[in-house]
């Protein structure tokens, strides 16, 4: 019954993601993305930084907001704060960080099969290794995963505050992760710019609607019997 609650859960936000109003914001995206990437501009704005922006305190700063991006350590803080409910089910102020990581999950669930497909289909490059135009299939680093993944904390933030000026701060810091990655010299600014983007799309599709929730159930396989941890969303 659980198993069967959660995929629905799934299924409507990833029909929610491919809906025709969404194709078309991501396809504005895309067209945006190639105008940057396959003319002058990604070039020009990623030298212009270099010389003239980055500076040893943008590199602190950076290195700061950087993990962010990092699913590696993200996640299982993420998975570790959605528990938290089910563990301090009285605590009012666990119920809304919960809900801030169940959208934070449920936001990559939904934008990383697209971004993972777009890294490789545009097959643009790191500013360190080739220009950034797109040669489909070529290379991996068409768009930012640390852009996406270090947007989307802060997005799902902006969804569960109702003030104004709250979601406003969410998401102004959404676009940090995005940012180190061009002063970094990691992305140019078309890879992070489409990265953010497809985060801001997939977040906006997340209801917040009650139903996420974490279940324990007896597997019983071949020679073994253990107990399944499951995560609904």
């Amino acid at each position: 019954m659980l198993a069967a609650k959660g995929k629905q859960i799934l299924a409507a936000d990833q029909k929610r993601f491919y809906s025709t109003r969404n194709m078309l914001w991501l396809s504005a995206t895309l067209a945006s993305g190639a105008v940057l990437a396959n003319t002058k501009v990604d070039g020009e704005f990623q030298r212009w930084y270099q010389s003239e922006m980055r500076s040893t305190r943008s590199d602190d700063f950076a290195a700061i907001v950087k993990p962010f991006g990092d699913g590696k350590t993200m996640v299982p803080i993420y998975l570790g704060a959605f528990a938290m409910r089910y563990l301090l089910p009285e605590s009012k102020i666990v119920q809304p960080i919960s809900t801030w990581a169940a959208t934070s999950l449920r936001t990559i669930l939904v934008g990383a099969p697209p971004l993972l497909f777009l890294q490789v289909g545009v097959g643009g490059s790191r500013p360190t290794e080739n220009d950034s135009h797109w040669r489909p299939f070529n290379d991996n680093n068409g768009v930012s995963g640390h852009a996406f993944m270090g947007a989307t904390p802060f997005l799902a933030g902006a969804t569960v505050v109702k003030s104004p000026w709250l979601k406003s701060g969410f998401y102004a810091a959404s676009t940090l992760t995005a940012w180190s990655r061009i002063n970094d010299d990691k992305h140019y600014l078309s890879q992070a710019m489409m990265g953010w983007f497809i985060a801001l799309i997939a977040s906006k599709n997340i209801l917040n609607d009650g139903e996420s929730r974490i279940a324990f159930t007896p597997q019983i396989q071949p020679g073994r019997t253990c107990i399944a941890f499951i995560v609904m969303f």
